[in-house]
């Protein structure tokens, strides 16, 4: 899976799926795994129905200040089930 090619690769993007009731809910982590002091992470949850998380990638910019910033597509949308 490459399905964030607008994302700086330095970001430390990684991406995934969890199973979820015999489905699969795809996720991505930009940025370091450990919180920083007062630099919770972001979840990034978009609208939908329909929709993927493609128009908040943006957001991942945050995780240069040491923010992790994380995005999923819900179920039947984007690259989840």
């Amino acid at each position: 899976m490459n399905d964030l090619p607008s994302i700086d690769p330095a970001l430390c993007a990684r991406e995934g799926t969890i199973d979820f009731r015999g489905y699969r809910v795809w996720y991505a982590s930009i940025g370091e795994d450990e919180e920083l002091p007062g630099k919770l992470p972001l979840l990034c949850l978009h609208g939908g129905p329909g929709a993927s998380h493609d128009y908040l990638e943006a957001m991942a910019a945050m995780a240069k200040g040491g923010r992790r910033v994380i995005f999923y597509d819900q179920l039947g949308c984007g690259n989840s089930d």
